[in-house]
């Protein structure tokens, strides 16, 4: 219960008129009102009734806090609760309990009577010093004059009582202007190499990030490397010339009836043939010599069968020598095997370098993947030339059918967080703010267009609008409508905000002279006093879907400081 009750300590000289505003300005519903000893509010019951009504008319609950046990007599008697001290406040069996209702309204009834009579035996003498005497005789004394001030006494204290409940009362209600903040155009430029925003140049950071790219495979050989060997073999000389010896050079070439050549590797002395007598006759017997030729041409033409070599040299006679070989030549081969070629390692890295490609085209087309929140712009993408996982060079010419390849390289794009542009088209309105005004929670609409880029950084154009409001204090305006009429107090306030100004009696036409018949309270409208996220937006970029725009701070609109009239029912100012 303590958390729900507002303390007020009053001091010893503090009227009634000081503790009913205490009692309006107090916002717990329960509202302890602490009287020192000897305070001037405990010499009558009716100021605690006047006190009672107040609260109750505000729907507040009054206690006392009293030392003095006769004051807190007199509080229960007025229909209030009183305790001893501040610490019985949440003990409600200590409390001295309010009088009952029929018992207070004897009790009104007697105060009334008793400040009378207590009021006419302090009442001025009219034309001389007052006498009193056993029969009440004498100039200024008597029965008469002491029931005739008794009269006026009652008069008196009816006639203040009246005036307090029955003084005009004002409730005023401001509510603050409001007016257009902007359109503001302008633009915002994102800078990889800013490392802050600088709102007054419109300058925010860019990011650049880098992200590693990779891509092997498997590519098929394609060059060809042919191997031949040339056939071996022997061939034998016949020199048929019984007249003149005759020698075969080394290297001589002889050959096959088709063109297929074949040096000799050796040598070869031919010796005249001889003459010999047989039967009869002269017969020429040659004479030879041997020597190991081989194919000039490596492959397999070189394989001719025996006796195939039938052409001596060319510097020869063949009438006088011959040559043949005894036996076929062989070891003639041609042989074809795969190799990796240079044009296999080109097409290798241009495939590889376009998976790099779309590697790159896939990052960048998710953000995510990036950088979390923040929007990229592909016409900034780059990749560092790409670099191979081996050292081409020596994979050319290896005898294999096929090759692993691979190229790694590093991708990078320009990417720019649009809550930043926002943020600091909320800072530019926040500056454009006039004088005595505040910026309105949530009225900020900023809208970022689609971004160009520019030099290397991105561009955006920004429009951004919102409301202000005028920061208005109530009591900076009650010296303002004090005394005048409704209409001259609506054109005082006319610059600060709309005013609904309500009267208590109805027929009067002005606002009171007194602050504390006055309830002046200004109350934001329904659009400024509920904050909300402003709602941004942005043209396609693309980027992913834009964010709400930064929340703006809510204006500062001083709390009502104005004093209600004692009594007024809701909505009124009537006592």
């Amino acid at each position: 219960m303590a958390g729900d009750t507002a303390i007020v300590y009053l001091d010893v000289d503090d009227e009634i008129t000081s503790a009913a505003a205490r009692i309006r300005s107090a916002d717990s519903p329960r509202i302890a009102l602490v009287l020192p000893a000897g305070s001037r509010l405990a010499t009558s019951r009716i100021n605690f009734r006047l006190l009672a009504r107040e609260a109750q008319t505000r729907s507040r609950r009054l206690v006392i806090v009293a030392p003095e046990a006769a004051t807190r007599a007199l509080a229960a008697s007025a229909g209030i609760e009183a305790y001893a001290s501040v610490r019985d406040l949440d003990a409600p069996d200590v409390a001295v309990p309010p009088a009952p209702a029929a018992e207070r309204l004897a009790i009104d009834h007697e105060e009334v009577v008793a400040t009378a009579i207590s009021g006419a035996s302090n009442l001025p003498v009219i034309g001389g010093s007052r006498r009193t005497g056993g029969d009440g005789a004498g100039v200024g004394g008597g029965p008469g004059r002491l029931i005739v001030g008794g009269i006026v006494a009652v008069v008196v204290l009816v006639v203040a009582i009246a005036g307090f409940l029955l003084l005009p009362a004002a409730t005023i209600v401001v509510t603050p202007r409001v007016d257009a903040l902007g359109p503001l155009t302008f633009t915002v430029r994102a800078d990889p190499a800013a490392t802050s925003p600088d709102p007054s140049a419109g300058v925010v950071p860019a990011t650049v990030p880098t992200f590693p790219l990779s891509a092997t495979g498997t590519f098929p050989a394609s060059g060809k490397k042919v191997t031949d060997t040339p056939a071996t073999g022997s061939v034998t000389f016949s020199n048929i010339d019984p007249f003149s010896q005759h020698t075969i050079a080394a290297g001589s070439l002889v050959s096959t009836a088709s063109g297929t050549a074949f040096a000799t590797a050796t040598v070869v002395i031919l010796n005249p043939a001889q003459l010999v007598s047989s039967g009869g006759n002269i017969v020429i017997v040659p004479t030879t010599g041997s020597t190991a030729v081989t194919a000039v041409v490596s492959g397999t033409a070189g394989n001719v069968a025996a006796g195939a070599i039938a052409i001596p040299p060319a510097n020869q006679n063949p009438r006088k020598i011959q040559v043949r070989n005894p036996a076929p030549t062989s070891g003639g081969t041609h042989t074809v095997t795969l190799v990796v070629a240079q044009a296999d390692i080109n097409a290798a890295t241009t495939a590889l370098t376009a998976q790099l490609a779309a590697q790159l085209d896939a990052t960048i087309a998710d953000p995510s993947q990036v950088l979390p929140g923040t929007s990229v712009f592909p016409e900034t993408k780059a990749m560092t030339p790409p670099i191979s996982s081996v050292d081409p060079t020596t994979l050319v010419g290896q005898q294999v059918t096929s090759f692993s390849y691979g190229l790694t390289a590093t991708g990078s794009v320009t990417a720019v967080d649009l809550a930043a542009v926002e943020a600091l088209a909320a800072t530019r309105l926040g500056s454009s703010v006039a004088a005595d005004y505040t910026l309105v929670a949530g009225s900020a609409q900023v809208t970022v267009g689609k971004g160009r880029l520019l030099g290397g950084s991105i561009v955006f154009p920004v429009r951004a609008t919102a409301e202000e409001v005028r920061t208005v204090a109530a009591a900076d305006l009650l010296g303002l409508v004090k005394g005048r009429t409704v209409s001259d107090a609506e054109a005082a306030l006319a610059p600060y905000g709309s005013a609904t100004i309500t009267l208590w009696p109805g027929f009067t036409d002005h606002i009171p002279d007194f602050d504390f018949r006055i309830d002046l309270s200004v109350v934001p409208s329904a659009t400024t006093a509920t904050p909300s996220a402003p709602a941004g937006s942005r043209a396609p970029s693309g980027a992913p879907a834009a964010t709400a725009a930064p929340s703006v701070a809510a204006p500062s609109v001083a709390a009502p400081s104005g004093v209600a009239p004692s009594g007024a029912p809701s909505g009124s100012a009537a006592p």
